[in-house]
């Protein structure tokens, strides 16, 4: 599975992409010429489906020692991530998760954003695509891009919290870890 933002399958076209295979639905949504942002369809019951975009490994280090003063680190940092990784841990889907599930492509566990519909039939495309499905798909692009422009934004808060020590349970690989994900330098100082 491909992560939440890509390089675009279908270049060329301002339409929607979607390829069905055998055990879920992926949406390519062109955001330019040559990216996308790219939601799954993933069957869940006879009448349920995952909505999700991957987010792969990006946070098996930070939250692998996940403590009370790195949960509220990471609060002050990324709101936005604190508020999906605690509707994840309490399964509250429908504003939008922060959940492990596995890749079915390498059958691996990789982090989504998801959300979770209920009710639908699979008869048809026109019915898996209704409209609390589209709602769905909206919610996790927006949660997703939310996600994605908070980390982008917060790069300065987080080198503050490594520099006051906040991330008790992060050891300098899992640092290393992050700040490659975010593109930046571990040497870079505040």
């Amino acid at each position: 599975m491909r992560p939440f933002i890509e390089s675009r399958k279908a270049s060329g076209s301002n339409e929607v992409n979607i390829e069905i295979v055998q055990s879920y639905v992926e949406c390519e949504y062109p955001i330019d010429e040559n990216n996308a942002v790219v939601v799954y369809i993933i069957p869940r019951t006879e009448n349920s489906v995952w909505v999700a975009s991957s987010f792969e490994h990006a946070f098996d280090d930070l939250v692998i020692n996940l403590d009370r003063d790195t949960y509220e680190a990471i609060a002050d940092t990324w709101p936005i991530l604190a508020n999906l990784l605690e509707n994840g841990i309490k399964e509250r889907y429908q504003y939008g998760a922060l959940i492990v599930m596995e890749d079915s492509d390498y059958c691996e566990k990789k982090w989504f954003v998801a959300s979770i519909v209920g009710n639908i039939s699979f008869e048809t495309l026109e019915d898996l695509f209704g409209q609390r499905v589209q709602q769905a798909i909206e919610l996790v692009i927006s949660q997703s891009m939310t996600l994605w422009i908070e980390i982008a934004e917060n790069k300065p808060n987080l080198f503050q919290q490594f520099s006051k020590g906040f991330l008790k349970g992060l050891t300098a690989a899992v640092t290393a870890t992050v700040f490659a994900f975010l593109g930046l330098n571990s040497e870079q100082q505040d």
